[in-house]
């Protein structure tokens, strides 16, 4: 596993023996930066490349493993414990796992999301609308909130990082949710968000967001920043274009 991380040395020394393997031995070489294997050692190896799973098929093979272990645990909390894996099948069956062992045979939704440190679909709800309504007030209470609970704001600016992208994605025409990398039942809301803005101010509001996120590492104090960017997006939510004005 992670091959590459051999040394010149080492893959020399390997050469020989992948040439001329024992006949009872088949070495695997796994490695996530293909680029770093050298020439020498590619040729002698039959190369696979192993994509990413659609959340459908984890989210089916999980369905499998909760009704056969006899868990009760609703499509929702489920659907959380796919996006969590990235698209890996093995990452997705760690982390129910680990549900189960937390939870026991009858898993909360609000469970599953502490448990792997998400943020859950209907804050991000939450967050856009209000950024859309310039509802400062609620925007101020969903950072006092994540940071009661102890929520990583970094991983929560991630999150609403992919959500704008996901709505610009919707108005750009394309409504795949694997695209999307969410689960189906999420897409009517996110529709609905999507309609709250124009393709200028969702534009315009996730440039204006990449900035923050970068301010928030050198941060002192993220929640301040965070919260102060919130209420810089929700106005600018409220600008009109400058070809508006004009005409």
């Amino acid at each position: 596993d992670e091959v590459h991380m051999l040394t010149t040395e080492a893959f020399n020394a390997l050469l020989k023996t992948l040439e001329e393997p024992p006949p009872h031995v088949v070495f695997i070489l796994a490695t996530t930066e293909y680029h770093k294997i050298p020439a020498t050692i590619l040729s002698r190896c039959q190369q696979y490349s192993f994509k990413l799973i659609p959340y459908p098929l984890i989210l089916d093979r999980l369905r499998e493993i909760a009704k056969a272990e006899g868990i009760q645990i609703s499509t929702a909390a489920l659907e959380q414990v796919v996006f969590s894996s990235g698209g890996s099948m093995r990452d997705a069956m760690s982390a129910l796992d680990q549900v189960i062992a937390f939870s026991g045979d009858s898993v909360r939704d609000e469970d599953v999301a502490t448990l792997l440190g998400l943020v859950e679909p209907k804050i991000l709800s939450q967050t856009i609308r209000a950024i859309a309504s310039n509802d400062v007030a609620t925007l101020l209470k969903i950072v006092a909130d994540l940071v009661e609970v102890g929520h990583d704001l970094n991983n929560f600016c991630r999150r609403l990082s992919g959500q704008f992208r996901n709505l610009m994605v919707l108005k750009a025409g394309i409504a795949d949710p694997a695209l999307l990398g969410i689960p189906e039942s999420l897409l009517p809301d996110l529709r609905e968000q999507a309609e709250l803005f124009s393709r200028e101010d969702l534009l315009r509001l996730f440039d204006a967001f990449q900035k923050i996120e970068s301010g928030l590492r050198y941060a002192t104090q993220v929640r301040f920043q965070l919260e102060m960017g919130l209420i810089e997006l929700a106005h600018l939510a409220k600008l009109k274009p400058i070809e508006d004005l004009i005409a």
